[in-house]
Order: structure tokens, then sequence, then C-alpha cells
């Protein structure tokens, strides 16, 4: 029999839909790329100014920090976080930022290193910190890794959201009950579209739950 070119895994029911479910959690959660770079906003505004690595993270920070924070994502559509190297205006901006939110859990593969020791002197906060390890996955042959992917589980996502609101929170006191309300909000959109996706798979029988990538 000839071997298939793809392989079966575990995967999450949130994967199998959420490209259906766009208008209700933002396209960014889809995959290693999100909306093209935005800038800095003017620090005199009162924002905090924030680095974000990738398009999911970006969005994450957004979504709680609504207008009391200013994002700038480096990583733009079609670029991969794992391979990805800090250029001199990447540098420039994390030297500039407030505070840096990055994904973790090695996605951002070369530019780990160096966004730990940024943390000597600022800020610097990887969302999935607060992930139980029971909600992550470890592929077989990821040497002990856990999958970073973990936007796609939204299980594993919505505890991003804490992690987060938290940070947030260190920097903006006075917003404290702000950002706990934007948090509790997104979370519960995030736990719609779970639900969303859970009963859209339920219609599929089971013996045809294969997902291709």
């Amino acid at each position: 029999m000839t071997k298939p070119l793809y392989s079966v895994r575990r995967v999450h029911a949130s994967v199998v839909v959420l490209a259906v479910c766009l208008p209700l959690a933002g396209a960014s959660l889809l995959g290693c790329t999100g909306a093209g770079p935005t800038t800095l906003g003017d620090s005199s505004a009162g924002q905090l100014r924030v680095v974000a690595t990738t398009g999911m993270v970006a969005d994450l920070v957004r979504e709680i920090g609504a207008d009391l924070v200013s994002v700038q994502q480096l990583m733009g559509p079609g670029v991969d976080p794992h391979l990805y190297k800090a250029t001199r205006d990447d540098v420039a901006a994390i030297s500039a930022a407030d505070a840096v939110f990055y994904s973790g859990l090695l996605l951002e593969g070369k530019m780990t290193d160096t966004l730990k020791k940024v943390g000597r002197n600022k800020p610097v906060h990887a969302v999935t910190e607060l992930i139980d390890e029971g909600a992550l996955i470890e592929p077989e042959d990821a040497g002990g890794h856990a999958d970073p992917h973990v936007w796609m589980d939204l299980t594993a996502w919505r505890q991003c959201v804490d992690a987060v609101r938290d940070a947030l929170v260190e920097s903006l006191p006075d917003h404290t009950d702000t950002l706990a309300e934007n948090a509790e909000r997104y979370r519960a959109e995030l736990t719609e579209l779970d639900a969303y996706a859970r009963e859209t798979l339920a219609t599929i029988p089971p013996g045809q739950r294969v997902l291709l990538t």
C-alpha cells in the first residue's frame, strides 16, 4: 500500500472549523501570519506602547488593551516565526516600547533568547506562560517540546487571556477594572467560538474526522 502523504494526529474540534468563524474571533487566529505590521502610537496619547511578535499575539493584546495600548506587530503575513530574525527596525521598536509580548513555547525560535535578554530592562511577557500543561500537545517527534501553535486550540488559547490581562495590569494598574472587563468579554467570545466548533464537528461521523495539513 502506498504510504499517505499526510499524518493524522490528535486534533481539537476548534481546529477543524475555526476557518468558518472569522467574524467572531478574528483572522489572526488562523495561522503563523497576521495583519500587516503597525507602528507604535504617540506616547503623549497616554497609551502603553507595546511590541508583539506575531499577528495572533498582537490581536490578543489589542482585544484586551483596547484604547489603552498602541501595538506594533513585528511579523507580517507570510513570515515564519520559527525562522524569523530581528531586524534593526525591530530592535529599535523593541527599545522604544514600554512592554513586549511574544507567544512563547519556542514559537519565535531564534528570537526567544533575544526577547529574554530584553526582559532584563523592561516587561517582556510570553502569552502562553499560564497555560496548564495538560492543555498542551506534545507531538511524538518534537523532542519533548509542546506544540507552540496553541491559538488553534481555543481551550488553551483562552488561558492566554489571563496572562495578557495580568501583564497589562502590571503596567496599567489604574485601569485594572477595564482590562478585566475586556478580558472577560474576549474570553466569552472564545468560549462561544469553541462551543460552535465542537457542535459543528459533532455533525461529522467520527470515522471521517480527518484533518489534512
